[in-house]
């Protein structure tokens, strides 16, 4: 990691479309050779014999960031060369 680049932890609860370039941006780093990306997706086949027409998202946003600070630093304790940590979230 270059010396001015300090590690950074960004988390972000949004009802609006999320950016995978944004994403990309925060954590993106001279240092690092590569960025993992996980995008969960939601299934429109049926669960349990019916037929998924919705899901709806909501957070206890305080209760949200105290999650991401736990788990920044379990991965920062298991990885620590890790330079920076960002986790958007839709809600809706």
């Amino acid at each position: 990691m270059a010396e001015s680049e300090e590690p950074r932890d960004v988390f972000k609860l949004s009802c609006d479309w999320l950016s995978v370039q944004e994403v990309v941006d925060t954590v993106s780093s001279s240092s690092c050779g590569a960025i993992s990306l996980f995008i969960g997706t939601t299934r429109e086949d049926e669960e349990g014999g019916r037929k998924v027409i919705g899901l709806e998202y909501e957070a206890y946003e305080l209760m949200a960031q105290s999650e991401f600070r736990k788990l920044c630093a379990d991965i920062r304790e298991r990885w620590p060369t890790v330079t920076h940590i960002c986790v958007h979230h839709r809600l809706g």
